[in-house]
């Protein structure tokens, strides 16, 4: 899992360039940034029905392997100039630390909302 340092949910400024940052905020709502081996990767917020998707992969065994990888690519906004060649980079990087994904995997779901700290009542 990666550091604290290396994950900044909803305010990436030391990750992300502040003037690209700005745009990519306007365009797609709160960014995630991750640290990498591979360099910084910049993530929005799933869609629902990609969350959903998910959340259905994980609990397939023939596709939960790939789910973590799916969240990743569908949501992966930087960098470059435009979702496709995010992606094209987030490829490019998977092909040669294919462990990448893991690393962004969970600050991401994170970011989609999933919360193990979550205050919950109970009526004993």
């Amino acid at each position: 899992m990666p550091t604290p340092s290396s994950v900044t949910a909803n305010v990436p400024v030391e990750l992300i360039p502040k003037d690209q940052l700005g745009a990519l905020a306007d365009k797609y709502g709160p960014i995630c940034a991750v640290r990498t081996r591979a360099g910084v990767f910049g993530f929005r917020v799933a869609k629902r029905g990609e969350y959903d998707r998910y959340t259905a992969m994980i609990h397939n065994e023939k596709q939960r392997p790939k789910a973590a990888e799916y969240l990743v690519r569908a949501c992966v906004i930087y960098p470059g100039a435009d979702e496709r060649g995010a992606l094209a980079t987030l490829d490019t990087a998977l092909e040669r630390l294919p462990g990448i994904t893991m690393t962004c995997a969970n600050p991401l779901i994170e970011h989609c909302g999933f919360d193990t700290e979550a205050e919950v009542g109970k009526d004993d």
